[in-house]
């Protein structure tokens, strides 16, 4: 599996885990999820800080999933993702 291939796969599980539509693997890649009247922060935040630990290295608030899909596999180096990436972005006192 390339690294475009899995970092797909954890962004499509990462879209359904903060979304609860049923779109097909399709419809999430060419959706922006700015087109939702909520928010779509904690997605991006998800995906680019959290789960795959990029930092400030990817910089994306807009765009398909498909272009952040992109984005990513274009910097990741393919080293383990943070298997518990929500429980690590909840705050301590939450």
């Amino acid at each position: 599996m390339t690294l475009k291939e899995k970092a797909t796969q954890h962004i499509l599980e990462i879209y359904r885990d903060n979304y609860d539509d049923d779109k097909s693997d399709e419809e999430i890649l060419a959706f922006d999820p700015n087109e939702y009247d909520v928010d779509p922060e904690n997605f991006y935040e998800d995906v680019l800080y959290s789960f795959f630990g990029m930092g400030t290295d990817v910089d994306i608030q807009s765009g398909t999933v498909q272009e952040l899909i992109d984005q990513v596999a274009a910097k990741w180096d393919g080293s383990d993702i943070d298997r518990d990436w929500m429980e690590n972005a909840m705050p301590d006192d939450f």
